[in-house]
């Protein structure tokens, strides 16, 4: 009797469709999962909406001694980059741009945005970029650049 309840438990004993079997979970496959959008079809974008952020490269992360962070970050699957910056004040300007594409920029607009992530829309990293920029300027200050090669 014990013995046939903890085959009944286990589910020793059973074939996998018999009364014991656990359905397997499979992951969704890489292939299943798709971005928005890719190339020059993603200028101006949200990359969050555009699904761009999942798994992307940090071409550059650099942390200021005043304190705000930067980063240019690069998404394969878009072939299309974006800058983000943290810990900022009110009012600075964050602007992006590759070679050949446009700029975007963000404004750091209420005082929520100056704890979390602020990012800039998309810029397509197509064809001969060689440089991707990122600057963040204050109000009254000169604008504080950094760039990172393209991938």
């Amino acid at each position: 009797m014990l013995l046939a309840a903890l085959l009944a438990v286990t589910g020793h004993g059973w074939t996998a469709s018999g009364p014991g079997a656990v359905a397997a979970l499979s992951a969704p496959s890489a292939a299943a999962f798709h971005v928005g959008c890719t190339g020059s079809a993603c200028d101006g974008l949200d990359p969050g909406v555009e699904k761009c952020g999942v798994e992307p490269k940090t071409l550059l992360h650099t942390q200021i001694r005043s304190g705000f962070g930067l980063e240019i970050r690069y998404s394969p699957m878009c072939r299309a980059a974006w800058a983000r910056v943290w810990s900022t004040s009110l009012g600075d300007i964050l602007s992006f741009t590759v070679p050949g594409g446009p700029t975007q920029s963000v404004t750091v607009a209420r005082p929520s945005d100056t704890t979390g992530f602020v990012y800039t829309d998309l810029v397509a990293v197509v064809g001969r970029a060689s440089r991707l920029t990122a600057c963040l300027r204050g109000p009254a200050q000169a604008p504080r650049c950094f760039s990172a090669p393209a991938p």
